[in-house]
């Protein structure tokens, strides 16, 4: 990995990888919930 490489990642991209671990963690509390409700 190229020092600075941090430094290369634009607001953007990083906006998206947050967005991407907030899906993967909402994924696992409404899967467990919908799978409660389901039931």
């Amino acid at each position: 990995m190229p020092e600075g490489f941090d430094d290369e990642l634009t607001e953007e991209q990083l906006d998206e990888l947050e967005a991407l671990g907030a899906a993967e963690d909402a994924e696992r509390i409404l899967g467990a919930g919908a799978g409660g409700k389901d039931a």
